[in-house]
């Protein structure tokens, strides 16, 4: 794939400014950049579905996975909703074709080749079959029952839909895939067979994807959106954390170096200007002007502040606990079916633990009785006498939906005044008027981050976690995941962030029905 000089704004946001990228074909490649840079209006630059200046080229056919946001609201069978993409395309084709038949088209050979490329793209997305049977063997592939198929898309859970997303891109077999947020809600089976499925394939595949474990697995080439640019780092994850510090040293070093250049010319000019306005000297003055459009015409650089992590917070820490937090012991709990029983374990104020197992053993359930959120229906759960929990939902629901922002805050931490909670906000990444706001009307995301404010300023000795990197970009993880570090109590957490868990995690707890295995070390030593 080769992109040449792509240009592409919306009125005068400017998103794009002549972009160049060149891609070997079977390149695995993660595309990075902050919210709002630009990856979602890139994949519509490939796929179609959005005008552009430059030229995309790649040999082959191309699928793309449709978008999540857009896929969990359509109220139509899977079969039907393929039906109605199609017309979509067709439609955007006849259209185009109209357009070649122009006179102000055909008579401008750069808008001519602009609309017959755009055609060529949109053309690629209809020409591979669409098999049933394929469809049905990657459902049962990644573990899920091909009835889906036959159910309304808004009617099913967030593992399913991320299936069918997957079914529709990976079944046209294309020579070029674009994958959004492939592993989102899936389990550890299912993202293990698309890892397995992506490292074997000969595609050419880029990815947008919070999952940094999943693309270290699979990628070798990472692409950032820096400055309405495309910055190629022919490498994993892991590696490009370490080049892109490299490259902004590098960025650092040039930009103080032509801005210190820049500053002595100025500065000399306004002294020669002083002199030859004092002395009446002419020379002076054509010296001091020579000297000012010289510091004007030093190429424009790019500031490092500005692509430094927006997040920077740390955790505010309680009183010490005694050495052992929990002492759990015979602990069961069934609703309709029993959920686990006769569960033993002891947590001490050094571990930070990571629960994992399959959906359905009772992950989510064992925390809200350790906080003491639900009653477990036998044993006991001895606390440490000073513990002082604070406790994230992955879905929110411990939040006082209709109180405003700054109340919730005042339950948390009565000390804080309103600007100093504007202020924590902004360190999350959120709006200033923040406190100002009613809970209920926060996206997810907003909620996440809501509660990380409240658990960060809240001064707790033990943090119980279920999934807080869900809802969150790659730089709030690696915030999050720095400041917990530093966090001195303990930590027990439920992820499916296998990255996440490497660098947290000292302990992995893996929960069955009816047992408890634990494991020193972090994910990747035990599984």
């Amino acid at each position: 794939m080769k992109i040449t000089n792509l240009e592409k704004k919306y009125g005068d946001k400017i998103i794009f400014n002549k972009v160049n990228l060149d891609l070997n074909k079977g390149d695995k490649v993660a595309l990075l950049g902050q919210n709002g840079t630009g990856k979602t209006t890139l994949f519509k630059c490939l796929d179609g579905d959005e005008f552009f200046d430059g030229e995309i080229n790649f040999e082959g056919n191309l699928a793309v996975m449709e978008q999540e946001k857009i896929f969990d609201k359509i109220d139509l069978t899977f079969e039907d909703y393929l039906e109605q993409k199609k017309q979509v395309i067709q439609d955007k084709i006849s259209k185009l074709e109209e357009q070649m038949g122009l006179p102000e088209v055909y008579e401008n050979e750069k808008r001519y080749h602009k609309v017959l490329r755009e055609h060529e793209i949109l053309c690629s997305r209809t020409k591979e079959s669409k098999e049933i049977e394929k469809q049905k063997n990657i459902l049962t592939s990644l573990g899920y029952d091909i009835e889906i198929l036959k159910k309304p898309i808004i009617n099913l859970s967030g593992g399913q839909k991320t299936a069918l997303r997957l079914t529709e891109c990976l079944s046209k077999e294309a020579d070029v895939l674009l994958l959004d947020e492939p592993t989102n809600h899936l389990d550890f089976h299912s993202i293990s067979w698309l890892e397995s499925k992506i490292k074997e394939s000969n595609q050419t595949i880029i990815i947008v994807s919070h999952d940094r474990y999943f693309i270290d697995e699979i990628v070798n080439v990472v692409v950032e959106i820096e400055n309405k640019n495309l910055i190629k780092y022919n490498t994993n994850y892991s590696k490009y954390l370490k080049e892109r510090e490299h490259h902004r040293e590098l960025l650092r070093k040039k930009h103080e170096s032509i801005e210190s250049k820049r500053d002595r010319l100025l500065e000399s000019a306004k002294e020669k200007h002083k002199w030859a306005h004092k002395n009446g000297h002419k020379g002076m003055r054509i010296t001091a002007d020579r000297l000012e459009r010289d510091a004007n015409s030093l190429p424009e650089t790019i500031d490092p502040e500005t692509l430094e992590d927006r997040y920077i917070f740390s955790c505010r820490n309680g009183i010490p606990t005694g050495k052992i937090v929990f002492e759990i012991k015979n602990l069961s709990k069934s609703y309709d079916r029993n959920i686990f029983h006769n569960l033993n374990i002891n947590i001490d104020k050094n571990d930070r633990i990571c629960i994992l197992g399959e959906n359905g053993v009772g992950k989510t359930t064992l925390l809200k009785v350790m906080t003491g959120l639900i009653d477990a229906d036998s044993g006991t759960i001895r606390k440490s006498e000073s513990i002082n929990i604070g406790y994230f939902d992955q879905e929110g629901e411990n939040l006082p939906k209709n109180k405003k922002v700054v109340d919730y805050f005042l339950d948390v931490n009565d000390t804080m005044a309103d600007h100093q909670i504007a202020n924590l906000a902004k360190k999350f990444g959120l709006d200033h008027d923040l406190p100002k706001k009613i809970i209920k009307t926060l996206s997810g995301g907003e909620k996440a981050r809501l509660q990380l404010m409240a658990l960060f300023s809240g001064g707790y000795n033990v943090l119980v976690l279920d999934e807080p990197t869900n809802h969150l970009d790659l730089e709030l993880r690696e915030a999050l995941e720095e400041a917990l570090k530093k966090f001195t109590g303990a930590i027990i957490f439920v992820s499916h962030d296998r990255y996440f868990i490497n660098r947290v995690a000292t302990k992995i707890v893996k929960l069955k029905h009816n047992e408890i295995k634990e494991m020193d070390g972090n994910y990747s030593d035990n599984f």
